[in-house]
């Protein structure tokens, strides 16, 4: 029985379940976490909804994701939601200093749903890595008024998790089976059918009596009537001509080389 193997990934992608994540006081809602590492780059993707939000008109909330293992630290690109009367103060600011944003500015009329994605350069640490959430929640002057850490995902996919997640699973294939007709089948199929006489000559033959009986008992039985003695008699021939063709060549060349010597 002939083996196939075949493997199955029980984990591509570190993705996290279909009930979102709460967070700020539960106005935010995370979904569709995923970190991928593939070859020298970390690759960060999650769905930020932000409908439920509400900041003050005076007020700036950063959330910034922070991948880190307790030793190392990497802060990802931040996420910047004024309040209507801070949002202008901050334009304001950035047109004076000529400078560009310092993250991902979300318009106060304008919190949905943010798909972020962040690439970064692997570094070995980041295989046993958590990312978190750092909410910093400041007011008038920038004086802070809250500053919260809150666990995204613990789960890094590497390629190294990823091989090792993959199982061998043996898949038995069942070959077909071979239908093997018996010595009489294979008799009826060979001699048992018609001569094609419609466009060759026949010639006349004499044959014993006996033999003559015999053969008209079995192409009458064994043929059930359908195939005429003179197709039997002449797969009969054909057949002794395949079978010994070696023989019969070799013996008429000898009766050439015969003949030739009483020429």
């Amino acid at each position: 029985m002939k083996r196939k193997i075949i493997y199955f990934l029980l984990a591509l992608a570190v993705v996290m379940p279909a009930s979102a994540q709460k967070f700020f006081k539960d106005a935010i809602s995370l979904s569709d976490v995923s970190l991928w590492q593939q070859g020298n780059s970390l690759y960060v993707d999650m769905q930020i909804d932000m409908k439920n939000l509400t900041v003050s008109p005076e007020r700036m909330l950063t959330l910034t994701p922070l991948l880190t293992d307790g030793q190392h630290n990497v802060a990802l690109e931040e996420i910047i939601i004024n309040g209507k009367r801070r949002q202008k103060a901050y334009l304001r600011g950035l047109a004076i200093s000529r400078e560009l944003p310092a993250g991902i500015v979300v318009p106060y009329n304008k919190r949905e749903v943010l798909n972020y994605t962040q690439v970064i350069p692997y570094e070995p640490w980041m295989a046993n890595a958590s990312l978190n959430l750092v909410e910093n929640l400041c007011g008038c002057g920038n004086n802070e008024e809250m500053l919260a850490q809150e666990l995204i995902t613990n789960d890094v996919s590497t390629e190294a998790k990823r091989l090792s997640a993959m199982v061998p699973v043996v898949a038995y294939i069942q070959p077909t089976v071979e239908v093997v007709k018996n010595r009489s089948e294979q008799y009826v199929d060979k001699f048992m059918v018609d001569a094609d006489f419609t466009v060759r000559p026949r010639k006349q033959i004499y044959i014993r009596e006996e033999t003559h009986e015999r053969i008209t008992k079995l192409v009458n039985v064994v043929g059930k009537g359908q195939v005429s003695m003179s197709s039997y008699i002449d797969n009969i021939i054909n057949e002794h001509f395949n079978v010994y063709d070696a023989e019969i060549k070799t013996a008429f060349e000898e009766g050439i080389k015969t003949y030739g010597l009483y020429l």
